[in-house]
């Protein structure tokens, strides 16, 4: 498959998208990696996606790449990096994208810090996480959000427990292939890996639980790389928030509350009078509002641009008419 390629002087008008899932979202829009230079003009001018992928990047190129980023805008984030076969993807973070995935981890920090633990939990921030597979170079990966126990995980090279990703351009099968990266990469440290995935046409938010557990092949005896070798991702939940199709500001929230093990993001047994921690339906309507809030306001500015787009063609217009006139 044939790849566009930017000129050293300008981005590509276009690049491929092979695979939508019927949302609007794309598997991603690839590119040919050339040169760093050409990469960044690529990220800020070139894209109208917010999830990119790039072929043919080694690791000294993208060692490039993470150590130029601080001299660029936009910012991106290192969606997954694959020594092999050689790929980079990344996201752009929209105000939409980061909404959505920062509105979660604040009502799960909410509830974390209501039941007494927030002396017990962090975020990783911008993290790059590595990770090596028994194979020459590493891959590298950062999450939206994430966040592990104090101090079970407050250590050089630890993973988080929790991973949060967010789509908008990015499909639900993309997202998934970023999941079980999560989990391979951090040989299962990773517990929890929460997607979510907005859809305009249907104006609604995906939010998919994703745990591990034994798999069917798992056998009693087998030795420690046997049985992580067995373990598989299995989705405990899925809950949908759609906008009503009556009342535009009603929101309504299927499949109930999100619950997250306390064993699974704390490494250990809740005390006395602790608990899994719960995002109710009411937390997560207060997240689909300020996403869908930004939508507004960004379609809003969109509409703004071009009405004063038409205004100075109809200004021009006008005067180009009264010289005529003259």
């Amino acid at each position: 498959m044939a790849f566009p390629q930017a000129a050293s002087t300008s981005p590509p008008a276009a690049a491929f998208s092979s695979i939508t899932d019927g949302s609007g979202a794309s598997e991603s829009s690839s590119y040919h990696f050339t040169t760093v230079e050409n990469f960044f003009q690529i990220v800020s001018t070139g894209a109208t996606d917010d999830y990119l992928s790039f072929h043919g990047v080694s690791e000294d190129d993208f060692e490039a790449i993470d150590a130029a980023r601080g001299n660029h805008r936009p910012g991106f984030r290192v969606r997954r990096f694959l020594a092999e076969p050689r790929v980079l993807y990344i996201t752009v973070p929209s105000g939409v994208h980061e909404v959505m995935h920062s509105s979660l981890h604040e009502q799960i920090v909410l509830q974390v810090a209501q039941a007494g633990l927030h002396s017990e939990w962090f975020s990783f921030a911008r993290t790059t996480f590595r990770a090596n597979f028994g194979r020459p170079g590493e891959d590298a990966g950062e999450g939206d959000s994430t966040g592990g126990p104090k101090p079970a995980r407050l250590f050089k090279g630890a993973w988080p427990t929790l991973v949060i990703e967010a789509g908008v351009s990015e499909t639900t099968s993309a997202l998934q292939k970023d999941m079980r990266w999560w989990f391979s990469a951090s040989e299962h440290d990773v517990k929890i890996v929460l997607l979510l995935h907005l859809d305009r046409t249907q104006q609604s938010i995906v939010l998919e639980r994703w745990e591990e557990e034994a798999s069917s092949l798992s056998r009693p005896g087998a030795t420690t790389t046997r049985r992580a070798a067995e373990v598989e991702p299995v989705q405990r939940q899925t809950i949908t928030i759609t906008k009503d199709a009556v009342e535009e500001r009603k929101l309504n929230v299927a499949n109930g509350d999100l619950v997250l093990s306390f064993r699974l993001l704390f490494l250990r047994d809740p005390r006395p009078g602790e608990g899994d921690i719960i995002v109710t339906g009411a937390g997560l309507e207060t997240c689909a509002e300020n996403v869908w809030g930004v939508c507004e306001n960004v379609r809003g500015e969109a509409m703004q641009v071009e009405a004063g787009r038409h205004d100075k063609q109809y200004n021009a217009q006008d005067r180009a008419e009264s010289v005529a006139a003259k």
